[in-house]
C-alpha cells in the first residue's frame, strides 16, 4: 500500500497550491490519499490545480462552465469522433473524464443522489442566500445531528472493485474536529465500513470554516477490506445490496459535540473497469439493486432457471410489453458497455430488447434507440444482449444533467392478452449481468 498524505493548511494570505502543482500526478495504482485544507487565497489557482491533479468535481452541473478536467470546454460535438482521443460526446459536449457522481457538486440546485446518513436533516446550502460552497454556488449539509456518525451521503455503484474518490468537507462550529469520509457496504449478511484515506491515523483534521479534501483510491474487492460476504463469485456467493459514501467525524470533547457537516464536489471515478453491478448473478438469492420497469408485476429469484450457477432474476405477472427487469445507473455522464443474458418462458417466439431510459433535470423521460435486440427468440432459450451506450447521448438536450438513468429488458410492442390482436407477455429471466465503463 502506498499513500501520499499532504495536510495543507493555508491562511487567508498564503496559497500553497502553486507549490503542489509540480507534484500534480497523484493518481497511483495503489491507495492514494490527498488530504488538504485550502483557504480563500487559493481560489484563483485551485481550478487549475484541480484540472491538473483531477481532485475536484468532474462536471455534473453547468456542463462546459467549469474548469475541472472532464469537459473539453471549447469543444462542442455531435459524435465521438469530433472529440479528442479517449473522450466521448455527451449532450453536445466532449467528456474527457467520467465522474459517476453526477450531482456531486450540487450545481444542479437539487439534492438528487444525496441523503442524510442514519439521521439528521439534509439541506441544500446556497451562497446566494448566505450559505457556503467549496466551489460554485451550492453544497449540501446535514443539520440536527444526534449521532457522530450521521452526515451527508451520496449513492455509490455497488459493484466491487476500485473507486478513485475525492470529496470536500467542512464544519463551522468547532476549532477542529477529526472528519472521516467512509464507504458503507451492506452485503449479504454483514455491513462493512471503509475509510477513504491512506495509511496512517484514522480521520483527518477539519479546521473551522476551512474546506478539507478527502481523496483516495479504495478497492472494495480486496479480501481484507470486504470479505466474501460481498463477492458475488465467492463460495457461498455474496452480494453488495447497497453502497453509500458519507461524511462523519470521530467523537471528541469539542465545544459543539455534533456540528453541522457540509460536503461538496464529490468525484467518483473507476480506474479498473470493473462490473458496476453488485448483484449480477443472483446467486445470493436476493433481488437487491433491481426493480421492474412499467406496470406492476412480481420480481423474484428463480431457483429452477439459470444461465450460470443455479439462480436467476425472474419477473412474472407482466401486463404490459414494456414491463421488464430494470437496473438503475449512476447519473454522471458516462459511456457504458452492457451484457445481459435473458430468457422468456413463452410458447411463441418473442423479440427481446435491452433498452435504456434517461431523464434530464426538469425534462421528460427519453428512450434512445435500443442498446441491443434479439429477434424471434424461442421460449426457454438463453440469449445474450450486448452493446454500448452513452448517457446522456450525444444528441441529448445540451447541458443535460441527468436526474435518472436506467436500463431494462423488454419485448416487442403490443397489448398483453389472449384476445384478437393481443400478444403473449411471458415471464422474463435475467442472469449474469455486466455493466462497465466503455474503454
Amino acid at each position: 500500500m502506498v499513500a501520499v498524505v499532504s495536510p495543507i493548511a493555508s491562511s487567508h494570505n498564503e496559497c500553497p497550491v502553486s507549490r503542489l502543482r509540480a507534484a500534480a500526478p497523484l493518481r497511483l495504482l495503489s491507495v492514494v490519499a490527498v488530504l488538504s485544507l485550502v483557504g480563500p487565497a487559493c481560489q484563483g489557482e485551485r481550478a487549475d490545480y484541480a484540472r491538473d491533479a483531477s481532485l475536484t468535481n468532474s462536471g455534473s452541473g453547468g456542463r462546459g462552465a467549469q474548469i475541472d478536467g472532464s469537459v473539453e470546454h471549447t469543444t462542442l460535438c455531435t459524435a465521438d469522433d469530433q472529440c479528442a482521443a479517449g473522450s466521448f460526446c455527451s449532450a453536445g459536449a466532449c467528456i474527457a473524464t467520467i465522474n459517476l457522481a453526477g450531482n456531486g457538486n450540487l450545481e444542479t440546485g437539487t439534492t438528487t443522489g444525496w441523503a442524510p446518513f442514519a439521521g439528521g436533516t439534509l439541506n441544500l446550502s446556497s451562497t446566494a442566500s448566505g450559505g457556503v460552497a467549496h466551489d460554485g454556488q451550492y453544497s449540501v449539509s446535514v443539520t440536527n445531528r444526534t449521532q457522530y456518525y450521521e452526515g451527508p451521503s451520496y449513492t455509490m455503484p455497488t459493484g466491487i472493485g476500485q473507486y478513485a474518490i475525492s470529496a470536500w468537507g467542512m464544519q463551522q462550529d468547532d476549532p477542529s474536529i477529526t472528519g472521516v469520509l467512509q464507504l458503507e457496504l451492506i452485503c449479504a449478511t454483514t455491513t462493512f465500513y471503509l475509510a477513504v484515506q491512506g495509511a496512517g491515523a484514522f480521520g483527518v483534521a477539519m479546521n473551522q470554516s476551512i474546506w478539507t479534501n478527502f481523496s483516495a483510491t479504495v478497492d472494495t474487492s480486496m479480501a481484507e477490506a470486504t470479505p466474501a460476504d460481498c463477492d458475488p463469485n465467492a463460495t457461498p456467493p455474496g452480494v453488495v445490496r447497497s453502497s453509500l459514501l458519507y461524511l462523519n467525524h470521530v467523537m471528541g470533547p469539542t465545544p459543539v459535540a455534533l456540528p453541522d457537516l457540509y460536503m461538496d464536489d464529490v468525484v467518483v471515478e473507476v480506474p479498473d473497469g470493473h462490473n458496476l453491478v453488485g448483484n449480477p448473478n443472483f446467486e445470493a438469492g436476493v433481488t437487491d439493486g433491481w426493480s421492474q420497469n412499467g406496470a406492476a408485476s412480481t420480481l423474484a429469484i428463480s431457483a429452477t432457471v439459470a444461465h450460470g450457477g443455479t439462480q436467476s432474476l425472474w419477473q412474472s405477472g407482466r401486463t404490459t410489453t414494456s414491463s421488464g427487469p430494470r437496473y438503475t445507473l449512476p447519473i454522471g455522464a458516462a459511456a457504458y458497455k452492457f451484457s445481459f443474458w435473458v430468457q422468456h418462458n413463452g410458447a411463441a417466439a418473442h423479440d427481446l430488447t435491452l433498452q435504456a431510459a434517461y431523464t434530464c433535470l426538469g425534462s421528460a423521460q427519453v428512450q434512445p434507440p435500443p442498446i441491443a435486440k434479439a429477434s424471434a427468440v424461442a421460449g426457454g432459450t438463453w440469449t445474450q444482449l450486448t452493446g454500448t451506450l452513452t448517457l446522456p447521448p450525444a444528441n441529448a438536450t445540451p447541458d443535460c444533467n441527468l436526474s435518472q438513468a436506467t436500463v431494462f429488458v423488454t419485448q416487442e410492442a403490443g397489448t398483453c392478452g389472449t384476445g384478437s390482436g393481443q400478444i403473449e407477455c411471458p415471464d422474463l429471466f435475467v442472469d449474469d449481468v455486466s455493466i462497465s465503463l466503455a474503454p
